[in-house]
């Protein structure tokens, strides 16, 4: 199977094609992740006026914190299954299409519809993690006689 691969005539022109994305990613996000990190280490009076540095204060008292740890816990879980589950799928369905066989129609309509379909399948998994506090729910509440 062969590639085809572009080949520019001046070596400038890559970069100068790739300068834009590159200035607008340190712009809007490289700066501000930063900004937030040196931040981080300062504690600021409430009027804006006066900076402090802290050092790793911040840090500290937020790793002390059980509802931090509790609700980065249920994060990394919420990040592994969703991960480990959309993987696991995408690959069955990748290799149901990669043979062939009668139905590989419906297989690649398959594996083109998580992208189609995204936000719905994590639902009952945050209501599965998180069960004693549904008063956020993603579905309505039905009236309780």
């Amino acid at each position: 199977m062969q590639t085809k691969r572009t080949v520019f005539q001046s070596r400038l022109l890559p970069y100068l094609l790739l300068a834009p994305q590159l200035v607008i990613t340190l712009i809007f996000f490289v700066w501000p992740a930063g900004q937030a990190v040196w931040q981080s280490f300062l504690r600021q009076d409430p009027f804006g006026m006066k900076d402090t540095f802290i050092w790793f204060a911040n840090y500290t008292r937020l790793l002390s914190d059980a509802d931090y740890l509790n609700a980065l816990g249920v994060t990394v879980i919420f990040s592994v299954g969703v991960t480990l589950l959309s993987m696991g799928a995408s690959l069955l369905l990748a290799v149901c299409v990669n043979r062939v066989i009668r139905s590989q129609r419906f297989y690649t309509t398959l594996l083109v519809w998580p992208y189609a379909w995204r936000p719905p399948p994590p639902a009952p998994l945050v209501v599965h993690v998180q069960p004693q506090r549904r008063h956020h729910s993603l579905w309505p509440r039905t009236s309780r006689l």
